[in-house]
């Protein structure tokens, strides 16, 4: 078997591989920095917000090899390919295989769902995000009871609600905002767990079909198939 380089295929475009390096680093910063770092985790979701969106419309409207319609499966195919895969005999796909395709599209989902409960837990805790304006809480304004000083307290409130925000210490307000933030948690563990998955898959299908995934999704290229 030639493994020169004139041997080789390309297989990946640049915005594949960049978004799939792109969404593994912010995604791993992310969820280890946790809450730590809260600007640096705010703009990691703004990042993969916006990679999944080009992703998707990557798929439509991308190289062969980056469309959707050439690596999704039904899911009877991805299962049989995983029981193949686990026993070393599958076949061997130059695109991405029937599981890839499947965690690609499950992972995507689930980077979505991320992204929103973030989004919408980030506004409520602190009244900033593009999901402010639509969730934000905002504090009860008590109604003066002196007419005299209606006017000035109410202008008093009012600036204090524009240039201090405050958390609502309903127990309500609080059940919400812990029901958002769990959420966004469970969603990122569910991720993790896909992507450890996913390390697994990546790494026994590059020992079953000798080849390098992983040096694939960098340098895009990877041989042909057999006959080709």
């Amino acid at each position: 078997m030639n493994k020169s380089s004139t041997a080789m295929v390309k297989v990946w475009d640049p915005i594949v591989r960049i978004g799939h390096w792109v969404l593994v680093i912010t995604f791993s910063i992310a969820y280890f920095l946790g809450g730590k770092i809260l600007w640096l985790h705010v703009w990691c979701g703004y990042i993969l917000g916006l990679v999944v969106a080009v992703r998707i419309i990557w798929g439509f409207v991308g190289p062969q090899r980056a469309r959707f319609r050439d690596f999704v499966f039904r899911p009877k195919a991805a299962i049989t390919y995983g029981f193949e895969l686990l026993n070393l005999r599958s076949r061997r796909y130059i695109g991405h295989s029937p599981a890839g395709g499947l965690m690609i599209v499950a992972t995507l989902a689930m980077l979505i769902a991320i992204v929103y409960t973030g989004l919408v837990a980030y506004a409520l805790e602190s009244n900033q995000g593009p999901l402010s304006p639509f969730v934000k809480e905002t504090p009860a304004v008590e109604a003066p009871t002196d007419n005299a000083a209606a006017g000035t307290a109410q202008a008093d409130q009012s600036a204090a609600v524009v240039t201090e925000w405050k958390k609502s210490d309903d127990p309500a307000a609080r059940e919400r905002r812990r029901f958002w933030k769990e959420l966004h948690e469970a969603l990122s563990n569910t991720t993790m767990i896909l992507i450890i998955l996913h390390i697994g898959g990546v790494a026994l299908a590059s020992y079953a079909h000798r080849e390098n995934l992983i040096r694939a999704m960098i340098t895009g290229k990877k041989r042909p198939e057999a006959g080709t």
